[in-house]
């Protein structure tokens, strides 16, 4: 099956194209595509330009983050993290992910009745209220409209033409979408996890606060 997900994002964080004040999130949504002898393909993104959760792992870093993924509490695009976090994400793509955003998120909750625009909590800071966070999930059954393996075998060699055509200077490989992701993956599995010395520090204490203790 071709499998779609979209979701509601569990904080307000972007403006409206032109507005000043966050009214929505950054609203991810996946669709993913059976191959044969290829990897899946599998588009999994949100609407921001980079998702808050870089930003704020940067703010622990004390590293700065591209002039393109936020704005600080003015509006002005900004390179430092912190005041990213006081400010605003940015939608990918300018007016046009602004508008794909507002569309995963009326998807996403209009059917459900989950919580949309000044409706939803804050997932960092708000602990008490339920969040009510809304999704909408669908498959598309590829054996009704054609064979399985005609069709895995029509994107095995969709992906080979893609990764075939000729690269840039100083690009060593193209990349479907999701496929770095699942080779970065299949190492992880392989040799761990790296994490920053800030994210093991406060692993550590959070642990000791619950009663985990660190293994190996």
């Amino acid at each position: 099956m071709i499998g779609l997900s979209f979701t509601i994002g569990g904080i307000n964080h972007m403006t409206p194209w032109g507005g000043a004040e966050a009214i929505l999130g950054n609203n991810p949504f996946s669709i993913a595509l059976p191959a044969g002898e290829e990897r899946p393909v599998v588009l999994d993104m949100a609407c921001s330009v980079a998702a808050r959760g870089k930003i704020i792992v940067a703010a622990k870093d004390g590293t700065p983050i591209p002039d393109d993924w936020a704005s600080g509490p003015d509006g002005q695009p900004t390179t430092d993290p912190v005041e990213a976090l006081k400010g605003f994400v940015l939608p990918v793509g300018g007016p046009k992910g602004y508008a794909l955003t507002l569309m995963i998120g009326l998807l996403s909750t209009m059917l459900s009745g989950a919580a949309f625009g000044s409706e939803v909590t804050n997932m960092y800071e708000d602990l008490e209220r339920i969040q009510n966070i809304g999704h909408l999930f669908g498959v598309l059954p590829i054996a009704c409209f054609e064979p399985l393996e005609i069709f895995k075998t029509r994107v095995d060699k969709a992906i080979r033409e893609i990764r075939s055509v000729p690269r840039a200077q100083g690009v060593e490989r193209i990349y479907l979408p999701g496929e770095h992701e699942q080779i970065l993956a299949e190492d992880r599995a392989r040799s761990g996890i790296p994490i920053k010395s800030s994210v093991l520090v406060e692993l550590l204490k959070v642990g000791s606060l619950l009663g985990v203790t660190m293994q190996g």
